[in-house]
């Protein structure tokens, strides 16, 4: 199932296709950057809310979201520099 609710792969429908190509194709998909740092954000902010700020997963995603969101933003800006 997705996050949404539908329904990806059912053994019962799908007696031809192998699940680890259904599953593979899923997450190895593009995503544009405001989904993906949404979904990382949500992450972050349940392990606040459970309080787990000093794990070492927490620092570590917070660390490699916030490095990717300046790494977005100055490809934004370089790409807005080109155009002008």
């Amino acid at each position: 199932m997705t996050e949404r609710g539908s329904k990806l792969y059912s053994s019962l429908e799908n007696l031809n296709e192998s699940p680890k190509q259904i599953i593979t194709e899923i997450l190895n998909r593009k995503l544009e950057n405001n989904t993906l740092f949404n979904s990382i954000d949500s992450v972050i902010k349940k392990m606040e809310s459970n309080q787990h700020t000093t794990t070492p997963q927490y620092l570590d995603l917070v660390e490699k979201s916030t490095r990717a969101k300046k790494k977005d933003q100055q490809q934004s800006a370089g790409a807005i520099k080109k155009i002008c």
